[in-house]
């Protein structure tokens, strides 16, 4: 499945982004998050990064004579100008991330990938209850793993 742009919707229901190629076509969705702006822009830029990267593979291949002075080498440095405008504010990492509670701090963790599920035993306390500073403990590690600072 190939798409020449998407672009970022919001959702009318929800705080989630929407990426779609036309209306009506929904193909991913962002969920809230510190950088959900950002993420749905680098995301719906994607096909723009796709050509820049197969524009300078052309420009560099062996057949290319009179680099760096023709045309595919302007379109090429264009493009990729355009997409160091869209990753600029994932440069600074790590993020710092103002804690805002369990819920959006294990949100944020499954988001980036942990897949821990708080009714595993492990996170159980001696009655059976889960241990929610535990399991919090365990996600804010899982963050800071991630390159992301936890204040």
């Amino acid at each position: 499945m190939r798409f020449e742009n998407l672009y970022v919707q919001e959702s009318d229901e929800e705080d989630y982004l929407l990426i779609k190629p036309v209306p009506g076509q929904v193909i991913a969705q962002v969920d809230p998050g510190p950088h959900q702006v950002r993420y749905a822009e680098l995301f719906a830029s994607a096909p723009d990064l796709l050509r820049a990267l197969k524009a300078l593979t052309l420009c560099l291949s062996d057949n290319n004579k009179d680099y760096p002075d023709n045309a595919m080498y302007r379109m090429v440095s264009d493009r990729v100008a355009a997409a160091e405008r869209v990753l600029e504010p994932f440069k600074d990492q790590p993020t710092i991330v103002d804690y805002e509670g369990y819920t959006k701090t294990v949100s944020l963790a499954k988001g980036l990938g942990w897949d821990e599920n708080s009714n595993d035993d492990k996170w159980t306390d001696d009655e059976g209850y889960l241990d929610a500073d535990k399991f919090l403990d365990a996600a804010e590690s899982f963050l800071k793993s991630r390159g992301v600072e936890v204040d």
